[in-house]
């Protein structure tokens, strides 16, 4: 088993092939957990606290809007992050995921200005180079 120094990072998406891209992307940077729930991702940061969690707004039901407020409530210095695609749900969330979440990020998502903004949020140098499944490269460098 290898130790991670990387960040941690809980990607909490219920679309399976979109979560297992950003994360096979973001591994580079982060040491990334993956839940398809909000009951799971509350076990997940229960055994091990993440720095960042990434939440599907368009998780089923209003189970997002749960999530993200159970999060901030009990890991506050945790980076609560809200990806959407669906724009009239996330109209209708919106005024309630701002007291609570950090970022906003619109779907579709380029991989490379997600994890940048991720780092970015963290105060935390890229210094590595991610690739996702389907073979989009970016490259490392220090943030401007």
């Amino acid at each position: 088993m290898r130790e991670r120094t990387q960040p941690g990072l809980l990607i909490v998406d219920h679309d399976g092939v979109t979560l297992r891209e950003e994360a096979a992307f973001l591994d580079a940077s982060f040491d990334v957990r993956v839940e398809a729930g909000s009951s799971g991702a509350l076990r997940v940061m229960e055994d091990n606290p993440a720095a960042a969690v990434l939440v599907d707004v368009d998780l089923p039901g209003d189970f997002a809007l749960g999530l993200v407020a159970e999060l901030r409530r009990r890991w506050p210095a945790t980076l609560l992050v809200c990806m959407y695609s669906n724009g009239d749900r996330f109209q209708r969330l919106e005024p309630m995921l701002r007291e609570t979440a950090d970022v906003f990020l619109a779907r579709p998502l380029d991989l490379g200005r997600m994890e940048q903004a991720l780092l970015s949020a963290l105060s935390i140098p890229r210094t590595g180079t991610g690739t996702s499944e389907s073979g989009h490269e970016v490259s490392g460098g220090e943030r401007p």
